[in-house]
């Protein structure tokens, strides 16, 4: 029986082999972040958000990522075509969506990208929740987005900030408590 540790190797060594291309629609604060990540795992990134080259992208793409970080216009602008495309293509797409919950844009955005392009189920296919999205999920995004991990918000609540590299974290940002001890005032 494969251990959790085995098929996470396992399934790297299947991108290595393969070296997909995979089209990044990403918020620009994590784009380096995301194309070297990419890259670690034997995948070749494209980052883009040109409405007009989306169709061919998605042609040659063995995945698309929708990252909703950023809500501007020309990026929300090519999630849907890209999709679309991606759809017609039956490419797996893996929907980041960044801080939903905590606007009224960035909750209606993944829930109108996912009542538009459901994907059939199938191998490539993998939902972690169903939409839409129940409350109790969104309120835990938003309460997420409230606990944000910069140091205006970590000394508003009376703590000072701690080691950038741990605010960095999404997943310390999650956190209920704060990492490495930072200090009441």
């Amino acid at each position: 029986m494969l251990t959790d540790a085995d098929k996470i190797l396992r399934d790297i060594e299947a991108i290595r082999a393969r070296n997909p291309v995979v089209l990044s629609i990403t918020n620009y604060v994590v784009t380096n972040t995301t194309a070297n990540a990419l890259l670690a795992i034997g995948a070749s990134p494209i980052m883009s958000h040109a409405v007009e080259e989306m169709a061919e992208l998605v042609a040659i793409s063995g995945a698309l990522v929708v990252n909703l970080g950023t809500v501007a216009p020309e990026y929300l602008a090519a999630m849907d075509p890209a999709w679309a495309a991606a759809d017609e293509a039956g490419v797996p797409v893996v929907l980041d969506p960044v801080g939903a919950g905590a606007s009224l844009l960035r909750t209606v955005t993944p829930l109108a990208l996912l009542a538009k392009h459901k994907a059939p189920p199938g191998p490539t296919t993998r939902r972690a929740r169903r939409a839409p999205w129940p409350p109790a999920w969104t309120a835990r995004w938003w309460s997420a987005a409230r606990r944000t991990s910069s140091a205006r918000a970590w000394r508003a609540r009376g703590y000072w900030a701690a080691a950038p590299s741990c605010r960095a974290s999404r997943a310390w940002a999650a956190r209920p408590r704060p990492c490495a001890g930072p200090l009441r005032r």
